[in-house]
């Protein structure tokens, strides 16, 4: 089982909610339509941290 999916966007708090298994890559397209992006430090392809979001 793996856990990759995106739980809640909260735009107007700038705060994603996303399971441990996601990747940057996918909040980031997730994020897109909502007109924000995750700008991670760390390789796109690493788990997302819990962390806000920025327009």
């Amino acid at each position: 089982m793996r856990l990759r999916e995106v739980l809640e966007i909260d735009t107007d708090n700038r705060f994603i909610r996303v399971q441990t298994g996601v990747t940057n890559l996918s909040v980031s397209a997730e994020l897109e339509p909502h007109g924000f992006f995750y700008a991670p430090d760390p390789p796109a392809s690493w788990p997302a941290p819990s962390r806000a979001i920025s327009r």
